[in-house]
């Protein structure tokens, strides 16, 4: 049921689940996406998922699969994560047009992200909002827009009060230490990880579009 209202009650380990299905999932080809994407409430509690590992090339992957507009994602956090998927591809939602907020993911035992193009720690393609998340997993990318917390973000979406601590690297151009391709707000993030592409290369974000980046910082080296 992709409506049901969850609240996690203690940490969950994940063992003998080498191929995590993603909850819900985005299909542009279904009218009503309502039938296929998670519209419910997830509460972390403050609880820890620990071993979500995923190798599927194909795209919309992550613990969410695909996020819809009303569904949320909250207080949650992600250890030992080892990812290995397509395009559209994040940790916490592949796809998102809700809400993620405060949820984080550790480096554990070396939690990674890898994939296509649209790649990020928290969010792979985010229309909705992104807020006090942090990632200290690895992120790369063989494609364009890779992130250290969103991969590719558009005019609606927001990222705010977000903190990327993992290294991030693409092969192609649009890399950044918070968001590859940015067309929506950045607002009081912060990159402390080296962050390196091919073009279109920033510490913040590899491409922001007419939008201001406001109060952010970088310290990690960038290199493009």
């Amino acid at each position: 049921d992709l409506t049901t209202n969850l609240v996690l009650a203690a940490d969950i380990t994940l063992t003998g689940e080498n191929n995590w299905t993603p909850v819900g999932a985005y299909d542009e080809f279904v009218s009503d996406e309502d039938n296929t994407e998670y519209i419910g409430i997830i509460n972390g509690g403050g609880h820890t998922i620990t071993g979500l590992h995923i190798n599927n090339n194909s795209g919309d992957q992550g613990f969410i699969g695909g996020l819809d507009e009303g569904g949320t994602v909250k207080n949650l956090t992600f250890a030992d994560v080892h990812m290995t998927a397509g395009q559209y591809s994040g940790i916490v939602a592949g796809n998102s047009k809700g809400t993620i907020e405060n949820c984080h993911v550790t480096s554990g035992v070396n939690s990674y992200i890898h994939g296509s193009q649209c790649v990020g720690g928290i969010v792979g393609y985010n229309v909705g909002s992104v807020t006090g998340c942090t990632n200290n997993g690895t992120v790369s990318g063989s494609g364009k827009y890779v992130g250290g917390i969103v991969g590719q973000g558009t005019a609606d979406a927001v990222i705010t009060n977000c903190t990327n601590s993992g290294t991030v690297s693409g092969e192609d151009q649009y890399v950044g230490g918070i968001v590859g391709e940015s067309l929506g707000s950045v607002t009081n993030c912060t990159n402390t990880a080296a962050v390196s592409g091919d073009i279109r290369v920033g510490g913040i974000a590899g491409w922001q579009y007419l939008v201001p980046i406001t109060n952010c910082t970088n310290s990690g080296t960038v290199s493009g």
